[in-house]
């Protein structure tokens, strides 16, 4: 579990947004689906761990953590449509 680690959504090599992860190695990102269609964010993004591995354990190997999008439901409030995406299958890249 990463704490108060920078996670970036990345499209096309692009940084879109960031946040950071809470206590329990939880994030949450808001994203303008006018800006980032659903189905750029499951084709082309990826989230990123930007922090670097060893700052949670110094015998992590050096890379970043990335992992692909997947849709996994939809919540209404109101007239605004939720979008639910998670990260699935998170890889170290060297």
């Amino acid at each position: 579990m990463l704490t108060d680690a920078l996670v970036e959504l990345s499209c096309g090599g692009n940084v879109i947004t960031s946040a950071v992860t809470n206590a329990q190695g939880r994030f949450n990102i808001t994203v303008n689906p006018l800006r980032v269609p659903l189905a750029n964010l499951l084709s082309s993004c990826r989230i990123i761990v930007a922090t670097p591995l060893s700052t949670c354990n110094a015998t992590l190997p050096t890379g970043t953590l990335q992992a692909q999008l997947q849709f996994v439901g939809t919540t209404i409030r109101g007239l605004l449509s939720i979008l639910t995406l998670v990260p699935i299958r998170f890889q170290l890249v060297v």
